[in-house]
């Protein structure tokens, strides 16, 4: 409950500040339903209210300036992933580089806006934060983390979010609400499989995801301009 709070009084915060509700479930990690029925009371200044008219095209009900706005958003992504492939050759040698780029192209999330790396594997997570803090500018203030999880291992939601949250050297500040996974009968060696369970980490940054996806395709000589793109 204490998280769900916090993260509430966040949403209703950059709300209060002119954010939409798609950037604001980004940033606070929840699903834009939730931001939606947290902030519906905020009240929008004028400005603010034209502000967030200008970048959606779609609420002006203007297809040509939707086109407009998507075409300019996908040459922005090709940049990135320009600047991605150009790192992927600056770095060819480089093993740290190298590995976080393959940790994301076998298990990261494909979305075009937002990077997600989940695993049970801490020491897997562990390499691949290595990576965005050395080459991407990445900020442990810029991570969100979720956990899901079972609770039939002697841990408690507590127990398994200190674990993580000390294993990863990450603040309290990034964790988001768990995932409690239903019962299910265990017994004999698989009972401590994956007790701490899965921790996810997230960044909201188009820039990052769509640099990695450029350092992927160079790596692994994809020649699919518009692979990930959106």
């Amino acid at each position: 409950m204490r998280k769900k709070t916090e993260e509430q009084k966040r949403a209703r915060k950059l709300r209060s500040e002119g954010l939409s509700i798609n950037e604001i479930a980004c940033k606070v990690g929840v699903a834009k339903s939730s931001v939606s029925n947290w902030v519906r009371d905020v009240k929008l200044t004028p400005k603010q209210k034209r502000k967030l008219d200008a970048r959606n095209p779609m609420g002006r009900g203007n297809s040509q300036a939707l086109k407009e706005w998507s075409r300019r958003n996908r040459e922005t992504r090709l940049g990135y992933q320009k600047v991605g492939r150009e790192l992927a050759r600056r770095h060819r040698t480089d093993e740290l580089f190298v590995s976080g780029s393959m940790l994301y192209w076998a298990e990261g999330a494909t979305c075009k806006n937002t990077l997600t790396f989940s695993n049970s594997d801490v020491w897997m997570i562990r390499k691949f934060l290595a990576f965005l803090y050395k080459y991407f500018g990445v900020k442990r203030e810029d991570i969100s983390v979720r956990i899901a999880c079972y609770l039939n291992n002697g841990l408690t939601a507590e127990d398994i979010e200190t674990w993580w949250l000390s294993q990863l050297d990450l603040p309290w500040s990034t964790l988001r609400s768990m995932t409690i996974c239903g019962s299910r009968a265990v017994s004999g060696k698989r009972k401590h499989v994956h007790k701490h369970g899965i921790c996810a980490v997230r960044i909201s940054s188009t820039e990052v995801v769509q640099k990695i996806f450029g350092s992927i395709k160079e790596i692994g000589e994809i020649e699919d301009p518009y692979l990930w793109l959106g």
